[in-house]
């Protein structure tokens, strides 16, 4: 593996994406403790959020793109993204049907 020198040997990414993640976790927050809740706006940008942090993380943490062939950190990266798919929808799919087999006759599920 050859890693860059600048990653390699500097600790200055880790600080700026500890710095960046930090801000980024403290506007989620604000905005989420704003009162919009329950609306899709917050959603969506509570989503951008995170996806953000995700790639700081993976960029300025992980050094996921550092190297110069990064072919078994995309692999793992998408086995990851897989594992993380299939708890999620598992879980809503578990959840789901838990809802609608516990309802009573002449219940409606609102989604």
């Amino acid at each position: 593996m050859e890693l860059k020198q600048s990653w390699n040997t500097s600790f200055k990414p880790v600080v700026w994406g500890l710095i960046i993640s930090f801000i980024l976790t403290l506007v989620s927050y604000f905005i989420a403790s704003d009162g919009m809740k329950g609306s899709y706006t917050l959603s969506v940008i509570l989503l951008a959020f995170g996806a953000a942090q995700a790639l700081v993380i993976l960029i300025l943490h992980m050094h996921i793109f550092a190297e110069s062939k990064p072919r078994w950190n995309l692999i793992t990266f998408l086995f990851l993204i897989l594992v993380i798919f299939v708890l999620v929808g598992g879980t809503l799919w578990i959840m789901y049907n838990l809802s609608y087999n516990t309802m009573l006759p002449g219940m409606t599920i609102d989604l």
